[in-house]
């Protein structure tokens, strides 16, 4: 299994489901570049290379093709690895993907205009003040996400907002080879999803057959943190039916 996270967040946001899943899977989280303890490199910020970075780490660390699991900039770098090295993806599973960064507004650099204030609202305050502000924001969420997501914040590169990006080099609700079974687990669009009521339904007619979109009743662009049940029922269907492919291949 790998789990990529989405913009801002690092490897370590992934505490319910990393102890889900490693009862009985391998599981590697990534730090995206600029992000947790990664670098960023003086080069444009992009999905593709994001994908390459993450290619790396499945053929250095995990050694085999994996099951990935992203959520929102993890979904859209989950989706390009699964184009760009087929050899190295089983399925995948797109919590609450940013299609909707085709939509939002970008400065003259590429960079989404959301993005910028998040990274400068956690600069330089502390890792506990953040994580209560966390927990008052979220009370319906795990009070174990607070410090990861809080030392998070911290550590996000502020040269993010300095080197170019490309968000939207594809379309991503039709960004599917068709190989591999998909499942995305969307949150609800009147709670702030990023999966578009029309990029579900492209998404859904591109996926027959191999894929499907759900809507998870109650949550928002963290489905995780929102509905971990659900979730993780998801996840787990989605390993279940990988693993049938490959008994019955």
């Amino acid at each position: 299994m790998l789990l990529l996270h989405g913009v801002t967040d690092s490897g370590e946001c992934w505490p319910g489901t990393v102890r889900h899943l490693v009862r009985t899977r391998d599981v590697l989280t990534l730090d995206a570049r600029g992000h947790g303890g990664s670098e960023l490199p003086d080069e444009p910020f992009t999905l593709a290379a994001l994908a390459d970075d993450a290619a790396r780490a499945v053929r250095d660390v995990l050694g085999r093709p994996a099951v990935v699991v992203g959520h929102s900039m993890g979904g859209l770098t989950a989706q390009e690895l699964a184009l760009r090295h087929p050899d190295l993806v089983l399925g995948l599973v797109l919590e609450d993907p940013a299609w909707g960064v085709l939509d939002a507004q970008h400065d003259e650099g590429g960079r989404p205009l959301f993005l910028a204030p998040g990274i400068e609202a956690a600069r330089g305050r502390p890792t506990a003040e953040l994580a209560a502000d966390f927990r008052a924001r979220f009370p319906q969420w795990s009070p174990e996400e607070s410090e990861p997501w809080a030392r998070a914040q911290r550590a996000v590169s502020p040269r993010l907002l300095e080197v170019p990006h490309e968000w939207t080099a594809r379309d991503w609700p039709v960004a599917f080879d068709g190989r591999v079974p998909v499942v995305v687990a969307a949150g609800e669009a009147s709670s702030y999803s990023l999966v578009p009521d029309d990029g579900a339904r492209r998404a859904e007619q591109v996926l027959a057959g191999r894929g499907r979109v759900v809507r998870v009743a109650g949550a928002g662009h963290c489905v995780r943190r929102d509905d971990p049940s659900a979730f993780l029922g998801l996840v787990d269907e989605l390993l279940a039916e990988v693993e049938g492919s490959m008994i019955g291949g």
